[in-house]
């Protein structure tokens, strides 16, 4: 660096002196000349230290064709990240060498294809027990997204969702004019012929799911017990409890445009789930597609039976006006149970649960007899005793 100072003191110092001789005697070109000289009148003395050379060429460049490939799915399905884009490139065409998943970030961002979005930090309450799916079928879950209108001023739309909880299958996505068991009810026979029964069937409190009435009965519980589903609901107030099918809706409402029409507004649904089950990788599955890992179910529809109990439960028929005669009281378990067979088993304490079917109904405490169920047991009992609703 000193001899380039000396280098441009003397062209300062000896204007009589053509350039060419005082690079000539300072031993440079007069091309490194003139570039020295260049860098102090633009960075004066620290412009003259040396700077990191810049390849022109970039041997590991992504190929402009790959690129392209990369941004035109990305185009095609807005809402998928990086590890989806190429985890669907790779099943597409597995014989090309494809970049990280980092690079396909770096080149969504050099596209314009990726806004940064704030996160903020979520607070997340302990969740209580609840059927855990190992493989498909054991759980599914259902629900009404939120409704939204059609077009500009058209009729609302309620999208009724069936999802797979083991392999985020997608079972049914039906847009609805009401959130009605006529609804629901033939949605699910739909599914339920065609995929099997599974073992548990999750949901909310809202209607046609549950209702105020003793231990939450409605229609399509009764239904669904005679069908051999137990239904379990989340606790009120507490949709991350269903979060997998929570988490699906956001998915759903960012992927699928609004139209004018039920007509139209299904089969954009239609569209949906096909990408969805069969396209979309799942980051929960590997990156794997729901239909890679879902299968039927081997327990096939029938036709509705009422439970029965096994021998060590109590059985004892509701009358037409929903009463139990239990311990010499009528207790009340709703009219919409008239005419059905409750089981009562024993807990402790002279603490008895009735269900029907798999479903609680309610407790009856001998300490404290009474024509209304508890709708937990009494503190004696939980004290020494783990339960689960």
């Amino acid at each position: 660096m000193k001899e380039r100072l000396k280098f441009i003191q003397a062209v300062a110092a000896e204007p009589e002196v053509t350039f060419v001789e005082l690079c000539s005697r300072h031993g440079v070109s007069p091309k490194t000349g003139y570039k020295w000289l260049k860098r102090y009148e633009d960075g004066g003395p620290a412009a003259l230290t040396d700077e990191r050379p810049l390849a022109r060429k970039h041997p590991s460049a992504t190929d402009a064709e790959t690129v392209t490939a990369i941004t035109k799915l990305r185009k095609q399905h807005p809402r998928w990240g990086p590890r989806k884009l190429l985890q669907r490139l790779k099943r597409l065409e597995p014989d090309r060498s494809w970049p990280a998943a980092s690079t396909v970030g770096e080149i969504l961002k050099r596209q314009g294809l990726i806004v940064a979005r704030r996160r903020r930090q979520l607070m997340r309450p302990p969740i209580p027990p609840s059927p855990t799916p190992q493989s498909p079928n054991d759980v599914w879950a259902m629900d009404f997204k939120g409704h939204f209108a059609l077009g500009k001023s058209g009729p609302r739309c309620h999208p009724f969702t069936l999802t797979d909880e083991a392999s985020r299958f997608l079972l049914a996505c039906h847009g609805a004019e009401k959130e009605t068991d006529a609804v629901v009810r033939p949605q699910l026979e739909q599914c339920f012929e065609m995929y099997g029964l599974p073992w548990y069937l999750r949901s909310d409190n809202g209607t046609p799911f549950a209702s105020h009435t003793v231990g939450g009965m409605s229609r399509l519980v009764i239904w669904l017990v005679q069908m051999g589903v137990t239904p379990v609901r989340i606790q009120p107030g507490k949709p991350q409890q269903n979060g997998k099918h929570e988490r699906f809706h956001l998915t759903l409402k960012l992927e699928t445009p609004i139209l004018d029409s039920f007509a139209e507004q299904q089969e954009v649904f239609d569209g949906f789930r096909y990408v969805y089950n069969e396209e979309r990788p799942h980051d929960a599955l590997s990156g794997e597609t729901p239909a890679m890992r879902y299968r039927s179910s081997a327990r096939r529809p029938g036709v509705p039976k009422e439970p029965t109990y096994d021998a060590s439960l109590a059985t004892r028929s509701a009358n037409k006006h929903g009463l139990v005669g239990w311990r010499g009281i009528d207790v009340h378990v709703g009219k919409l149970l008239g005419h059905r067979p409750i089981g009562i088993a024993m807990l402790d304490d002279g603490v008895a649960e009735l269900r029907y079917g798999q479903v609680v109904l309610g407790y009856f405490d001998d300490a404290a007899p009474s024509t209304r169920l508890l709708t937990r047991p009494p503190a004696r009992t939980l004290e020494s005793w783990d339960w689960t609703v």
